[in-house]
């Protein structure tokens, strides 16, 4: 008898000793999404309990752009119950945020689910690492071999490691079988290009767009189904935008903004709408009149430094890019905005501030990298150039500018004849690129290798 009721007193200290998570606390503020959106949410968040629940909630933030509060709710599902579908969405919704890092940590324990496996692929590929994304793309083949965005995904790890011939039979392969998608012509155009078929490149290139198609995915599907009033009606824009129908998406927004005034989100579009179209002043009205009922929106703030870069306002977009930056520190297209914009001012520290945190943040963009070593190469910090254009030639082989930059540093750095060789097979691929033309200029006086 005393032996049970130690057992038992034992049993009720250890369950007390495992306190459970707190819930995280989330305060949406009802302006910013659709009414309808706002009642169900609000709704969800007071009744949500149960894993199910709280990766519901997360579905409903994430198809309505608040992926700050899906995050906190998709980690909190996971808590209470780990599950497949809320760390794939969870590692969606971190890629969406530039944190690829954080992406592929949460989606690498979904091993069930293909888009889970290509998924990873493309981050890599955005990271550039090449073999880890070649291994991601073949798993995914292996699990189903009609799998489209891993084959894609396969074609461009070739592309990027001057792997040109097999990138051609790859994209030939899904064209063959019937794909039609202009990015696959795209891609082929650009392999055909680099391979030094320059005829037949152009054939593909002339007439085909560079934008990706939209993968099949069923779980972003599903979690997209959640969006309600202009949220839905706000997406079908966008898809429009991508797929460059500006004046249909145009129509779209304007329509959706006379039920929806004053919407945030729906403002910035369209102001981004209004600038691919050329009417630079309907931009600055639309975001001068949307900033005043929302002046905590970032990409409000963002998009109105696009417009003021355009006109010529080369302070004022600085100062919009550093507000928009300052209300959401992980807007990766702001810092690099910043940075590019210092460098028109001749603002090097700034420009140097701007592109460092870029990259912190995650900025897969080649040329944010290629910037940030020309500053280095500007201020004779040859070793770091050097190490900075590398990255960039992991992840672009063939940008010149790079190519030219690094055989600068290299000569600089004691390595004429490194950087001369190197040269030399780059012009013979490119005879006539100012860029090479340059930097052979520029390393010719430099003294020779020690």
């Amino acid at each position: 008898m005393r032996l049970l009721l130690l057992y038992v007193s034992i049993f009720l200290i250890t369950s007390c000793s495992k306190e459970a998570v707190p819930p995280p606390v989330i305060i949406v503020e009802k302006s910013s999404i659709d009414p309808d959106a706002a009642v169900i949410i609000q709704s969800l968040y007071s009744q949500a309990s149960t894993s199910a629940q709280w990766q519901k909630l997360g579905m409903y933030y994430q198809a309505h752009g608040l992926d700050d509060f899906a995050i906190q709710a998709y980690e909190y599902a996971i808590a209470l119950q780990p599950n497949s579908k809320a760390s794939y969405l969870l590692g969606i919704t971190y890629a969406n945020l530039g944190f690829y890092e954080k992406a592929i940590e949460s989606v690498s324990s979904v091993t069930n689910y293909i888009p889970a496996l290509w998924q990873q692929g493309m981050w890599q590929l955005d990271l550039g690492n090449y073999s880890v994304a070649e291994k991601q793309f073949k798993k995914a083949i292996a699990k189903d071999p009609t799998t489209v965005a891993a084959i894609v995904g396969l074609a461009r790890v070739y592309l990027s490691q001057n792997k040109f011939e097999e990138s051609i039979r790859t994209l030939e392969d899904v064209i063959n079988r019937g794909g039609k998608h202009q990015y696959l012509f795209y891609l082929l155009g650009k392999a055909h290009q680099q391979a030094g078929h320059a005829e037949i490149a152009k054939r593909y290139l002339g007439s085909t767009k560079s934008g990706q198609p939209k993968w099949d995915d069923p779980w972003i599907d599903d979690m997209r189904s959640h969006q309600r009033g202009f949220a839905a009606e706000l997406s079908g824009a966008v898809r429009k935008i991508d797929d460059g129908n500006l004046q249909g998406a145009l129509s779209d927004l304007k329509r959706i903004e006379s039920r929806y005034p004053y919407t945030p989100d729906v403002q910035s579009n369209l102001a981004m709408t209004q600038l691919q179209l050329g009417q630079l002043n309907d931009a600055i009205l639309t975001l001068g009149s949307a900033l005043r009922k929302s002046p905590d929106y970032a990409p409000l703030h963002l998009t109105m430094a696009f417009a003021m870069s355009q006109a010529g306002e080369t302070e004022k977009a600085i100062e919009f890019a550093t507000h928009a930056l300052s209300l959401q520190p992980s807007m990766v297209i702001a810092s690099s905005f910043i940075g590019k914009m210092a460098m028109k001012q001749k603002n090097y520290p700034l420009a140097m501030k701007s592109f460092t945190t870029s990259l912190e943040l995650g900025d897969s963009d080649p040329r944010t990298r290629e910037l940030f070593a020309e500053l280095h190469l500007r201020f004779g910090r040859w070793e770091d150039a050097i190490k900075q254009y590398n990255f960039v030639l992991q992840i672009a082989p063939n940008r010149t500018g790079s190519i030219g930059g690094l055989a600068i540093a290299l000569a600089n750095s004691g390595k004429k004849n490194q950087a001369t060789q190197m040269l030399t097979v780059a012009l013979q691929k490119n005879p006539g690129d100012q860029n090479l033309l340059r930097a052979r200029n520029a390393i010719a006086n430099i003294g020779e290798s020690q």
